[in-house]
């Protein structure tokens, strides 16, 4: 029996009479993509999470998810969008009751915190109203997390924080919560009540619900737009799985501020069983999937979400950085760092920026880093958002993206988007390349000669009609 999906149609129902979700996503479209709203259900505690999807653009503000598919079994779990059933792979199932729980947390408390300078607004509704551009003074508040005080304590509290005004303007914490300067940005971390009052209801795009997965023409239009989707949401929720081999203490330590770290890996707190949970924290099967590469490197911001635990993309980028500069001494703990594939990923936009990575560069890396995809098509589209255009080794712009294309019509155009005929050099893991496509050896190398021969052919040929055309020019 097939998985439940949101996209089955009755036979009977015509394009025109399904709901406005369900309506295929076409090319004509232009920049239209699907979003998952979590509103505030009144079944938090219910068995299955509920979501609201409805038609959107990338021009919205949204939070894209980056999770591992992994294997759907028949046992996998059921969510409810629009009140249809839906069948969901069990990682995805744990990453929205993550984000569920996060955002019920924050419901729980948005309204305890009275506002003393707007009377029936909240001090979380005031941090929104600020984001969005209207003028609020700022105040000590109310620092206790329970029912707002009297309101002539409250006030006298006030009178002397306007005297103060200027220094309290940086004060570390204001009406029970950060007030850092990134407090609403996009990257701020998820415990705090302030990001979710910036994403109130937070609005997700998830590739496996927004996507027509049996849709192939809608498919291949939405995983062009890919590139365009990540770039364009506010922040990425970067989701990489349950606590396991002590994860929690691994995100602890990288979320140390650089002098604490120093501190902390000077005096020797660095343990090897504590090395042991960063090094298998940036090992985790998430960090080898092919799409991550696409998924991290165009993200705006990003969050590391382990379980109920997360890091930020600067947290995480600097604490990798600075762990390979002090285990210097230490040659062997600092390799095991610098060879994951986590520190691959989140270092290489830090290093080399956009313009480094060709699709000739991006390809070889994922050979030889061995990612991995679901579908044999992803090894090459996954990779064309994120790689700069280069007209001297492979030019992209000659592969469509059409997941109706036999594996092997596909690893064909790849060869022919070949400038130059591929070389002894480029053939090796250009073989390997389609043993992880699926292709045989013998089929991949009757490819390959055969787009050789074509190529050498058509040199002839040109060669032919140029001397040709030199010798009519010379007897005229």
């Amino acid at each position: 029996m097939p998985p439940l999906t949101y996209y089955t149609i009755r036979a009977d129902q015509d394009e025109d009479q399904l709901p406005p979700a369900i309506r295929p996503l076409k090319e004509e479209d232009g920049d239209a993509i699907r979003i998952l709203t979590l509103g505030e259900p009144s079944s938090h505690t219910s068995e299955a999470l509920s979501l609201e999807m409805h038609r959107s653009s990338t021009s919205e503000e949204y939070i894209a998810l980056s999770y591992e598919w992994g294997q759907s079994e028949p046992d996998d779990p059921i969510i409810l969008i629009n009140n249809r059933p839906v069948q969901v792979r069990k990682n995805l199932h744990e990453a929205i009751r993550q984000i569920f729980k996060h955002y019920s947390r924050y419901l729980r408390q948005r309204g305890k915190f009275e506002c003393p300078h707007r009377p029936g607004t909240t001090v979380v509704d005031e941090w929104a109203l600020e984001d969005r551009g209207v003028s609020v003074t700022s105040f000590p508040g109310d620092r206790r997390r329970g029912p707002v005080v009297h309101a002539r304590k409250r006030i006298k509290r006030v009178k002397k924080a306007l005297a103060r005004s200027q220094k309290l303007s940086h004060h570390p914490r204001v009406c029970g919560y950060r007030r850092h300067k990134e407090a609403l940005c996009p990257w701020t971390n998820l415990e705090d009540n302030c990001f979710w009052a910036k994403h109130d209801p937070p609005r997700l795009w998830i590739d496996a619900l927004c996507i027509n997965q049996s849709d192939i023409s809608e498919k291949s239009f939405q995983v062009g737009m890919m590139g365009t989707i990540f770039s364009s949401a506010k922040l990425v929720f970067a989701w990489i799985g349950l606590p396991r081999d002590g994860s929690d203490d691994a995100l602890r330590i990288l979320s140390m501020p650089s002098e604490r770290l120093s501190q902390f890996v000077a005096t020797g707190g660095l343990t090897d069983n504590l090395e042991a949970t960063i090094v298998s924290l940036c090992e985790r099967t998430y960090w080898r999937r092919i799409w991550i590469q696409q998924e991290i490197f165009l993200a705006q911001n990003y969050v590391v979400m382990c379980g109920s635990g997360s890091i930020t993309s600067e947290s995480l980028d600097q604490a990798l950085a600075d762990l390979t500069r002090l285990l210097s001494n230490a040659p062997k703990s600092r390799d095991k760092i610098m060879l994951s594939v986590a520190y691959e990923i989140v270092l290489s936009k830090r290093y080399y920026g956009a313009n480094f990575y060709t699709l000739f560069r991006w390809l070889r890396r994922s050979i030889i880093a061995n990612f991995q995809a679901t579908v044999p098509h992803d090894y090459l589209y996954a990779l064309l958002s994120i790689s700069c255009d280069d007209f001297t080794r492979i030019d992209k712009t000659k592969i469509e993206v059409d997941y109706d294309k036999p594996i092997a019509e596909v690893y064909c155009q790849l060869l022919q988007s070949f400038v130059e005929v591929p070389t002894t050099w480029n053939t090796d893991w250009l073989l390997k390349l389609s043993h992880k496509m699926g292709l045989s050896c013998e089929e991949a190398e009757t490819l390959l000669n055969s787009e050789v021969m074509r190529r050498n052919d058509a040199a002839k040929d040109s060669k032919s009609d140029t001397e040709f055309w030199l010798f009519e020019f010379r007897h005229l």
